[in-house]
């Protein structure tokens, strides 16, 4: 599809995803969809982008889990369920009628057919090369298997977003104070209030932002400065073993 978007074109393209509601299909769709976004000039402040750096890229950006920190522990979550044939979350198992251990024993059959590690990955980066190979393998596991397994992996996925949120740690992506010269730096944080029924907190944050100092203002500091006996006064020093030759 090449660039999807270019600057300050008048007429972007549409593109209509057509998608099943098999769990799979819809996943891989969600990379690609992620990947459109990223092409062209949709988040390089185009004037008639709509999608931001926070935007869900047509509706499946939430689907996209390779791309976030949460997927590789969600699915070690999901394996260790799967071997003691019990969960912590909430899922509609209406396709299945023994419950959670039925889907379990079913799933852990076809997922050992299809040559998945059944255990928990030891490292960080064991887990994100065995999400993708889960995620891959995801599509040769029946369609009512396919859909347990994905709304389990999705449901802890949000299990651990909720948990980084209430601590106040959830990374929501890059936050700019820096654009054009602008600097910013926290100064104080004040506790406003709290909700113990619900473990809620409101804060408020004072920063301190700089926008640069004009030319003039800058020669002027640089004049009134006391000398130095090298004679390097300035916004910019090199040693002179890094100095180029002459």
């Amino acid at each position: 599809m090449g660039r999807v978007h270019r600057s300050n074109q008048l007429r972007p393209p549409a593109f209509a995803c057509v998608v099943t509601d098999l769990a799979g299909e819809a996943r891989f769709v969600s990379a690609v969809t992620r990947r459109l976004r990223n092409l062209g000039a949709m988040t390089k402040g185009d004037r008639h982008a709509g999608l931001g750096t926070s935007g869900d890229a047509f509706g499946f950006g939430r689907m996209d889990l390779m791309s976030g920190p949460y997927g590789p522990p969600a699915l070690g979550k999901l394996l260790t369920d799967l071997s003691r044939e019990e969960t912590d979350a909430e899922l509609a198992l209406r396709d299945w009628p023994g419950g959670f251990r039925e889907l379990a024993v079913e799933a852990e059959r076809q997922l050992v057919c299809q040559r998945v590690k059944m255990e928990a990955p030891a490292s960080s980066k064991a887990a994100s090369q065995e999400l993708k190979r889960f995620l891959n393998r995801l599509l040769g596991v029946t369609c009512r298997v396919q859909k347990g397994l994905f709304d389990l992996l999705t449901a802890h996925v949000a299990i651990l977003e909720d948990i980084d949120r209430r601590d106040g740690t959830l990374d929501k992506g890059m936050v700019f104070l820096n654009q054009h010269g602008t600097w910013g730096r926290l100064r104080k944080v004040e506790e406003l209030g709290a909700e113990p029924l619900l473990g809620g907190e409101l804060s408020l944050r004072r920063l301190r932002l700089d926008r640069g100092l004009p030319w003039e203002d800058a020669l002027q500091m640089l004049e009134e400065a006391p000398p130095d006996e090298e004679g390097v006064q300035g916004f910019y020093m090199r040693p002179l073993e890094h100095a180029p030759a002459e």
